[in-house]
């Protein structure tokens, strides 16, 4: 497996962040900095072609937040949803509603920082 910190830059209408992931799984520790447009500018030039292109939406599935990604550019078609939980037991009773798919969780072929270097999972 690869290093499982990952740094993310992202910009979603004015606002953008640093993200530093830690961890894997479904137990990840998640730090994000505001960064203004010319600190975001500078670090979007460092990354080059290793980026994904997707749209977010958010989605309340029984009082939880789900993050609905739908990805385009190279990872056209592809959709993944995320919901984040206070505690380990909180996930473990959430019940997923059919349309969520297959579980991906500990599948580090389905992060954004994985498909960034390596392309649509198989």
């Amino acid at each position: 497996m690869e290093d499982a910190t990952s740094v993310r830059i992202r910009r979603a209408g004015d606002e953008r962040t640093l993200t530093i992931k830690a961890g894997a799984g479904m137990e990840r520790t998640e730090v994000e900095l505001a960064l203004d447009a010319e600190q975001w500018q500078a670090l979007s030039e460092l990354v080059g072609e290793r980026h994904v292109e997707k749209q977010r939406y958010q989605i309340d599935v029984d009082g939880l937040t789900a993050e609905l990604d739908i990805f385009s550019g190279a990872l056209d078609g592809l959709c993944l949803v995320e919901v984040e939980f206070a505690t380990r037991e909180q996930a473990e009773r959430f019940a997923p509603p059919d349309w969520f798919g297959a579980e991906v969780t500990d599948d580090a072929r389905h992060t954004n920082a994985w498909m960034a270097g390596h392309g649509r999972p198989s």
